[in-house]
């Protein structure tokens, strides 16, 4: 597809930084020769290059001769996607011309938390073979170096890219893009590291004692996320932050040597509490929740309630976990009621302890149990296999005019399994054969799983994975839930940047806070 000048110039100007608009045009061999006007080299047809957005985190998925790298690369930016689809994070994927190679584009904004959620997100990208292109990157329209390749086109809907991309320079509330870091590393930087970290005091307003006490608390964070060293040097020399003014008064030695210092001690924390965790009780947790009988319709719904908890329990590797209600109603695709209800049946019946009560700013923290009329000990080794996140319970085919939850999770019993029995399926689901045939037959009407005649087992009609995300799409058409999902993630984004906005109002004291009276 080629783009005609003006929106190959508007690609350009939603890209470039604002600070160096000059663009660079590039030879056969892939070098710069000479800087040129904008505007010009982009209606010239030249290749061209330009330094993009500090709002961009850019990612080249640049492939090589040895095929084990290209598969890494590839599936990292194939979960990058993932996340951003999963936090709600703008982001745009170009074909750069050349087979197998994309660009990924993600849209942090330029507020000083928001880069440093960029920062760490680059250096994960970084471990994963991918190139960050700070420096340079080929926009959406701008031919390939080499005539016999086409130029670098948006993969989807063109003007939707442009959209999103022209909001990089914007300073946008953090959230998104921390849920987008914690969907990625399994972890964020909390609300409060942040706000501490890019205070104009350093100290976030004396809830550290000094600026050294948030540099160390900001080198805990990134440890305990994974991050690399290389990541906290890069915000405390390249960012300007306020909590790093005294230590960049130090000579460069000086420097590396304090940054060396809270890595070390930073590791050495994470490390002793890392040793406390109780991964072994998650893990019987998760095996004992997918060995019970979920019976009925709120069957389904708490069984996924129940997975949701259990995958932020193995992402944390702590049996007390926190988890909102919106929170937990996006994960599986119900609304906020109905998940707070599916929480309460979960308590009621010894599943959960609230171990804390929510605020207005965090959430309610609960303790994963295994209630005492569970599936016995030794029985909980004997769990069905994880199903696929074609699977996921929040996909509108899951809904309840749709196929429902429960009978989505045997959908993903028989794709893992690829061939399975009723007796073997309601063994698995510890429930009775008529109620399996029950969820097999629904499955059978809806075209997404066959009997085979020869073995009476049942496999799924569709071969590919593209063919069978199509066909649960039709589902949710034809049920009437298609973009069930879609609409409660932009009314739960609304919702939040309207709280956000609110809560700012409050703290300059243009509004007054409801719990105060006048």
């Amino acid at each position: 597809m080629t783009y005609d000048d003006d929106l190959r110039l508007a690609f350009a100007n939603s890209i470039v930084h604002p600070d160096n608009r000059r663009l660079r045009l590039l030879n056969e061999d892939n070098a710069s020769v000479r800087e040129t006007n904008l505007e010009e080299t982009v209606r010239s047809g030249e290749t061209y290059m330009l330094t993009p957005s500090r709002g961009l985190l850019v990612l080249d998925e640049d492939h090589t001769w040895d095929v084990s790298v290209n598969v890494v690369r590839s599936a990292a930016i194939d979960k990058l996607v993932e996340c951003a689809e999963e936090s709600g994070l703008k982001y745009v994927v170009v074909d750069s011309g050349r087979k197998g190679h994309r660009h990924l584009y993600l849209v942090f904004g330029v507020n000083r938390a928001s880069r440093i959620l960029r920062e760490d997100a680059a250096d994960w990208a970084r471990t994963q073979g991918l190139d960050v292109r700070d420096q340079g990157i080929r926009p959406p329209g701008s031919p390939h170096r080499l005539t016999d390749h086409a130029p670098a086109t948006v993969i989807g809907d063109a003007s939707e890219a442009l959209a999103a991309l022209e909001t990089c320079g914007s300073g946008a509330p953090t959230q998104t893009p921390r849920r987008f870091v914690a969907a990625l590393r399994g972890r964020c930087l909390s609300a409060e590291v942040l706000s501490a970290t890019v205070s104009e005091d350093g100290t976030g307003g004396g809830r550290y004692l000094s600026t050294s006490n948030t540099r160390m608390a900001l080198a805990t964070g990134l440890v305990s996320m994974g991050s690399t060293r290389d990541v906290l040097d890069r915000l405390l020399n390249n960012h300007g932050l306020p909590c790093a003014r005294t230590l960049n008064r130090l000579s460069p030695e000086g420097r590396q040597r304090e940054i060396d210092r809270m890595w070390g001690k930073a590791t050495v924390w994470v490390g002793q509490r890392d040793a406390r965790t109780s991964e072994p009780q998650v893990e019987q947790w998760a095996n004992a929740i997918n060995r019970h009988p979920w019976k009925g319709q709120a069957g389904g719904t708490d069984h996924a309630m129940a997975q949701a908890l259990a995958d932020v329990a193995q992402r944390t590797k702590k049996v007390e976990i926190g988890l909102s209600k919106r929170a937990a109603a996006l994960k599986i695709g119900v609304t906020p009621v109905t998940a707070a209800i599916s929480l309460s049946r979960l308590v009621t019946a010894g599943w959960l302890k609230v171990i804390r009560q929510h605020t207005a700013t965090t959430a309610r923290v609960f303790r994963l149990c295994i209630p005492a009329d569970a599936q016995p000990a030794e029985a909980l080794n004997e769990a069905a296999p994880a199903a696929g996140p074609e699977w996921n319970p929040a996909h509108d085919a899951g809904r309840w005019r749709a196929l429902g939850k429960s009978t989505l999770r045997v959908g993903g019993l028989v794709a893992a399994s690829r061939r399975l029995g009723v007796a073997t399926l309601a063994e698995w689901l510890s429930t009775s054969r008529r109620s399996a045939l029950h969820h097999l037959g629904k499955l059978v009407r809806a075209g997404l799983v066959r009997r085979d005649d020869n073995t009476h087992e049942f496999v799924l009609t569709a071969s590919t994975p593209s063919e069978l995300k199509a066909q649960l799409a039709a589902c949710a058409v034809e049920a009437g839930t298609a973009g069930a999902g879609d609409r409660q993630r932009a009314r739960d984004e609304q919702e939040r940047r309207a709280r956000a906005e609110r809560l700012e109002l409050i703290g300059c004291g243009l509004e007054r806070h409801p719990g105060v009276r006048s």
